[in-house]
């Protein structure tokens, strides 16, 4: 597991390949959504794309492994804003000024490639790196928002077509234990948060939920 953050914004010229554009004024995000590739292999990379890195000059400073760039590469044209990996460490992506297509309604994305089948336990170097990744996370998002408390949600609560992510596991011992662990004038969990056909936190995942599986409210 990696214990520093690698910043490659701009640096291998995708964001400006990328469905994106700066917040306005006073747009900036509030609202912190956490995605899972929860898929063996996760975001991985092949054969031709690190042979093509062997043997060239780092464009990422401190890292020479060709398979480890080509993986930051291949990170970097994707639009969540900070990814986390076994493999690849914390990551971040594209600034926190940025807005990207999986900024959801202005949002910013976090993505965790767990590199597992939603069934699979999560080991406990995931959960430590994946925790610190949304601490960090939180704490970008703080500080160049409005000061408010940042809302962490689901990525379910945006479509009805992602309900298991991030996944009850992942909710249960990662995002649930972080958030509670921070102040509320940081970071809060958004049990509200729904858009289009997306649904809520469900009571199935976290005891202090306001709605079943289905988004219907509880009593």
């Amino acid at each position: 597991m990696h214990a520093t953050t690698t910043v490659i914004h701009g640096v291998f010229g995708t964001d400006l390949r990328l469905p994106s554009r700066p917040f306005r004024p006073g747009e900036l995000a509030r609202v912190l959504t956490v995605h899972v590739t929860a898929v063996r292999g996760g975001f991985g990379v092949a054969d031709y794309q690190v042979r093509r890195w062997a043997g060239k000059k780092s464009p990422v400073k401190g890292i020479a492994d060709a398979r480890r760039i080509a993986l930051l590469e291949r990170y970097s044209g994707v639009a969540y804003h900070d990814i986390y990996s076994r493999e690849a460490g914390d990551v971040a992506v594209h600034p926190a000024t940025l807005r990207t297509a999986h900024g959801n309604r202005g949002n910013l994305g976090l993505g965790w490639a767990a590199d597992c089948h939603p069934d699979d336990a999560l080991d406990a170097d995931f959960v430590g790196g994946a925790r610190a990744s949304l601490e960090r996370a939180i704490a970008v998002l703080h500080g160049t928002g409005s000061g408010e408390p940042v809302i962490v949600v689901p990525h379910r609560a945006w479509s009805d077509q992602r309900l298991s992510d991030p996944g009850a596991d992942v909710w249960r011992r990662i995002i649930r234990p972080s958030i509670t662990a921070c102040s509320s004038e940081i970071a809060v969990i958004g049990y509200h948060t729904r858009a289009d056909s997306g649904r809520p936190v469900p009571r199935s995942w976290d005891p202090s939920a306001l709605y079943d599986d289905r988004g219907r409210r509880l009593s």
